[in-house]
């Protein structure tokens, strides 16, 4: 799954995270709290942080992973001056449908119950673990575009043409 964002004119990228860019996401996370599950109770959390965190999960469509990393806080300034408020929150609920939160952590729960030999209290995930479920059910998101809201990709100038994403 790949999904495509237009933030000053320049073509940006969502797939789903890589072990470099998890540790750089949790350490820009360490010793947060969230007070809600869903995309705007994310986006509120994370407040100052927001385009420091957008900046490790979005990749210059002509990048890879690696190589972006290295011009991260140029990305950052970029996505703090240029991203709207509604790209932010597209990537924010789009970063849940790449990365099956719930799934992890149910994965790793029974993977403790293996090792302990039972079920770790700290090892339950904290949602519901269908991911369909906990964003429709606590955020109110379908998973489809809001009609009148423009294409993630429009009026973006890019080297490759536009995708579209293979099964959602």
């Amino acid at each position: 799954m790949e999904k495509r964002y237009c933030i000053g004119g320049r073509a940006f990228v969502q797939r789903p995270i890589v072990l470099g860019q998890l540790r750089l996401l949790l350490a820009a996370l360490d010793g947060m709290t969230f007070d809600s599950a869903s995309p705007l109770g994310v986006l509120r959390s994370l407040g100052e942080k927001l385009p420091a965190v957008l900046s490790i999960l979005l990749v210059e469509e002509d990048l890879g992973v690696r190589e972006a990393m290295e011009r991260q806080e140029e990305r950052a300034e970029r996505i703090g001056w240029e991203a709207s408020p509604e790209v932010c929150l597209e990537a924010v609920e789009d970063f849940f449908a790449c990365n099956p939160v719930s799934s992890v952590s149910e994965r790793l729960g029974k993977i403790l119950e293996q090792v302990a030999g039972e079920t770790p209290e700290a090892s339950k995930p904290p949602f519901s673990s269908s991911a369909e479920e906990t964003s429709a059910r606590e955020t109110g998101f379908s998973g489809e575009r809001k009609p009148g809201w423009p294409s993630s990709g429009s009026g973006c100038t890019s080297a490759k043409e536009e995708t579209q994403p293979t099964g959602d």
